[in-house]
Formats: C-alpha cells, structure tokens, sequence
C-alpha cells in the first residue's frame, strides 16, 4: 500500500474528523436537552391546558372584563375532567415580564441595591390549576375583593430574601404610592421564567383586586388534553365569537417551546453529523476499492506466492483503519477546541463529558470497520490466473 497519504486519502481523513467533531457537538447537545427536560420546574406543567386572549382587544371595559371572567369560570369549571380553572397575567415558559418595585416592610436597602419583583395577577386556585403548592399560609380566595384589605403571595425567594428564618405569612410590603399589601401565602419556588434560571423575588397579586385584560386562562385537566381544548374553544366562542384567542394548547407545550433552540441545535448537529458520516464511510469504502482494483495483479502475485486470504484482508482493513484512527486523532483534538467554544451553551454536562468522548470515537471505528469489510473480502477472492493475465 501506499506509504503517503494521496489527496483521496487525506479527503478520507478530514471526513473522518469532521464527523468525529460534529458528532460530538450533537451528543453534548443531545445530552444537556435531556438534563433541561428533567429539571423539576417547581410545579406541574402536565395536563394544564391555557388559551390566552386581550379582552382590551375587543372593547372591553372593567365591567363586562371581569363579568367575562367570572362567566368563562364558571363554564369551565362544569366541563368534565376540569380539576382546577384559574386566570393568570403572565404565563409560565413564556418572554412576557412584569417587573416592578417593592419595599418589604422595615427592609432597610443596602446602597445602590434595587428592590425589583416579578409581578403576576392571578386568580383564586392559580397554584393549584398548576400543580404548585403552598409552603405557609393560604391561596387567593373570592373573598379577596376590591372592597377587602389588599393582599399578595409571595415566593420562597422572597422570603428567604427578606425575611430570613422567619415565617413571611403577616408580612406587609409597600408599592408606589405608600400602599400596604399584606402577605397571605408562601409559594414554592418556580422556573416560570426559564429552567436554567435561578427563581427570582416574585408577588402574586390577587386578579380581583388588579385587573388587567391580557389573561391566560389555566385549566389542570383530568381527562385528554386535547379533548379539554376542544371544550375551552366552545366555551370561549359560546361566550364571545368574536374574541381572538391564542397560545391555545397545554403548559406542558409551552414548556417545550422554551427549549426550541436547544433542540434545534441537537436535531441539526445530529443531523449534520450522520450526513458526514455517511461520507467518511463512503470514502473509505471509495478509496480502498479503488486500491483493490488498481492492485488486482499484485493481490495475484501474492496468492500465487502463498499469501493466504486473510493476509490480503489484514491488508485492507488495516489501510482503512489507519487513515479512520488518523482522522480519529485529529478529530478529537479538534473536538476538545470545539466544546470549549459552546461550553455556555451546555448544561448538566462537561465540554468533555468522557462517556461522548469513548462512544462516538467507536460508533466511527465501527462504521469504517464495515466499509473497509466489503472491499477487503473482494480482495480475498482475487483468482491468482486471473489476476496475473489482468492489465
């Protein structure tokens, strides 16, 4: 065989290499996708169905908005299988935010410091429609009204923050104006803004006493999902036709959607590495059955001069492992430099995490071991007169 690389050969090598690299890339990424699908959000994004609408949008005022609500309720709640029914402002896995300022009661503000929460409106039995659940103190009741004393929930970041080692429950805060909000519940922690990211200082206001127009609409479901979809449509257009309505689907979709780019990135790189694959092989299988053809009267000669066959396939498989363990080499150095770069991007995983960095390696050695067979047993099967009068 030929002691230099040829530029068919070197071809073979840098395809081998490539696919190591990306190959890689796809089973890091493939390996952090699951690592986010199994963090625990902090509640229970299966079977909530949402349909979200802006009652702004189709000339609503306070008055038929929250007569609106209170009808859509009650229409929901008869459906059968409907185990909660709640309103919320802004949705879990969603990019809709509602920052603002607070001062917990007697908080004394460190220099510089910045008191900011995220604000959610929801209505009565919200934690329950989602499956979170309560650490001290009580949801938001139909009692909870215009004419009654104002209130919030907080979350345990909340209260660890300001309230350390104490019970938040009978806590006030203030907002804009000097107003004084009474704590009534103690929510668990949630990633509703992102499963990587850290729960942040969150109040819960009571929907009855902040009315707002934009709404998603929360109903935990015991029966099919899409069967209770069907039935918060009818509701909905029974109610208003003219009402547009989206985001029309469960919580466990939205919690999906906010991992598109990750998924993405494993289904292409995926992709694009079988695709590259597929190449190598096809280049080993290409370059060593061009050799084989090229050196039929020297297969001959050896069989004639008592070269046995599994000679002559030692031969071939070795050529085609050697340029695979060459583009293996390369490859991971190569790839070693390439996770670095999306390092950020993973999680739950190492850049060099050692079960990708075994197993791709030998899922290639495997694949060129299969094409460099074909070519290789061709040569065992060279007929010595044959090959001698071959030109």
């Amino acid at each position: 065989m030929a002691r230099r690389l040829s530029l068919r050969n070197l071809l073979v090598v840098t395809q081998m290499a490539l696919s190591l690299v990306v190959l890689v890339g796809a089973g890091l990424c493939v390996k952090s996708l699951r690592a986010l699908q199994a963090i625990d959000p902090g509640f229970e994004p299966a079977k909530v169905v949402t349909a979200s609408f802006d009652l702004s949008q189709s000339g609503y005022d306070e008055a038929r908005g929250r007569q609106f609500i209170a009808r859509l309720s009650e229409r929901v709640e008869a459906l059968p299988g409907a185990e909660a029914v709640s309103f919320a402002n802004i949705v879990a896995f969603s990019d809709l935010f509602w920052i603002s300022g607070a001062t917990p009661e007697g908080y004394q503000p460190q220099p510089g410091e910045r008191l900011a929460f995220d604000f959610n409106p929801v209505s009565p039995d919200y934690f329950k429609a989602i499956g979170s659940r309560l650490v001290s103190g009580r949801e938001f009741t139909s009692q909870d009204t215009p004419d009654a004393p104002p209130v919030v929930v907080v979350n345990e970041a909340t209260a660890r923050r300001y309230w350390p080692g104490r019970d938040a429950v009978g806590k006030r805060i203030i907002r804009g104006g000097g107003q004084f909000f009474e704590i009534v519940g103690v929510v668990k922690d949630s990633k509703e803004k992102g499963l990587t990211a850290d729960p942040r200082p969150a109040i819960y206001l009571p929907l009855l006493q902040n009315y707002v127009t934009e709404l998603t609409l929360h109903v935990r479901t015991a029966t099919n999902a899409q069967t209770m979809i069907a039935a918060v449509r009818r509701e909905v257009q029974a109610l208003d036709p003219h009402l547009p309505v989206y985001n029309l689907g469960t919580l466990a979709q939205q919690k999906d959607g906010s991992l598109y780019a990750e998924r993405l990135a494993a289904t292409l790189l995926t992709l694009f590495g079988l695709l590259a694959l597929s190449l190598a092989a096809v280049g080993i299988y290409g370059v060593l059955s061009y050799a084989v053809t090229e050196r039929t009267r020297e297969m001959g000669v050896r069989l004639a001069l008592g070269a046995r066959p599994r000679d002559l396939l030692r031969l071939v498989v070795g050529q085609g492992l050697t340029l695979t363990l060459i583009g293996l080499v390369i490859g991971v150095g190569a790839s070693f430099a390439m996770t670095r770069l999306i390092e950020k991007l993973l999680y739950g995983v190492s850049a060099t995490d050692p079960l990708t960095f075994v197993v791709i390696p030998l899922l290639l050695t495997f694949v060129a071991l299969v094409a460099c067979w074909m070519p290789a047993r061709r040569a065992t099967r060279v007929d010595p007169l044959v090959a001698l009068r071959y030109e």
